[in-house]
């Protein structure tokens, strides 16, 4: 895989903004050089720009196929579902990347769903394995055992 340019791609949106990116590539490729030149230089992340640059120019590759290359590659990634009670900055999507990354031991996309519901704590889910690490569930486990005693009490 190539490593360069999807070390940024950590999230599922950032790796489907980069598959417009590239189908916009493949689609201007189509219309002539002139136009894939044109639409590298504009219409493209720095980045993804810079690395299919650096790959042409290095080696006699077929434009196409790193391109549809990239995109199969993308779409292999595997997802695990975070699922948390906040919105995340950049920082605190890089942190979870690296916990996830590590625990997985490969790159991984992280979709990461916001529920305020679950009061803090996460639920991650991951080749179908569902794990609730939630305070809601907590709380419900906890309480749930006592919560006809409680609404006893509450009662009187």
């Amino acid at each position: 895989m190539d490593e360069e340019i999807f070390a940024k791609v950590k999230t599922t949106e950032s790796a489907e903004q980069i598959k417009d990116e590239l189908d916009l590539l493949l689609k201007s490729l189509y219309k002539g050089s002139e136009e894939f030149s044109s639409v590298l230089r504009t219409n493209v992340r720095t980045s993804l720009s810079e690395y299919i640059k650096n790959k042409t120019s290095q080696q006699d590759i077929d434009i196409e196929v790193l391109l549809k290359d990239l995109v199969k590659n993308l779409e292999e990634l595997p997802t695990v579902r975070l699922i948390i009670a906040f919105e995340p900055t950049e920082d605190v999507i890089d942190r979870f990347y690296s916990f996830v990354a590590g625990a997985c031991q490969k790159h991984v996309l992280l979709d990461i769903g916001y529920a305020p519901d679950i009061i803090g704590g996460a639920v991650i889910i991951y080749k179908g394995i569902y794990r609730d690490f939630s305070f809601k569930y907590i709380f419900e486990r906890e309480f749930g055992e006592e919560q006809d005693n409680i609404l006893k009490l509450l009662e009187k």
